[in-house]
């Protein structure tokens, strides 16, 4: 798997290709939570529209909602959309986003880069 991170002005883009499995997202993810630019941050805009499979079951998701919403305890609210054209990924896409309803980290899907933008830039 390789990712790129590009920060911007209020929030962050991550451009993610090859294959992505479970284990190295939640390494990816646990990092940023780190980070102390992530406490300013009003999006992630995670962009795997260059990703030709991925390694992922109900468990890994569920593993990552939980990650986020220990971070949500300490981090302000986020906008988190998720960028794919791949059924199955979207499918367990949609399954965190549901797993997040009700917390500070509000995630949604979306098919193209651009649609995303505009939702995440209505939170600045």
């Amino acid at each position: 798997m390789s990712h790129s991170d590009h920060w911007e002005t209020h929030g962050l883009r991550r451009v993610f290709s090859g294959t992505i499995d479970a284990e190295s997202l939640i390494d990816i993810n646990l990092k940023l939570h780190g980070n102390p630019r992530f406490e300013h941050a009003e999006y992630v805009l995670n962009d795997f529209s260059e990703v030709d499979d991925f390694v992922f079951s109900l468990d890994d998701i569920n593993e990552i909602a939980i990650f986020d919403k220990v971070a949500t305890r300490s981090k302000h609210r986020l906008k988190i959309a998720i960028v794919s054209q791949h059924p199955e990924l979207r499918m367990w896409a949609q399954q965190y986003c549901e797993l997040m309803e009700g917390s500070a980290f509000q995630g949604k899907l979306f098919m193209e880069v651009e649609e995303a933008y505009l939702w995440v830039k209505d939170a600045v």
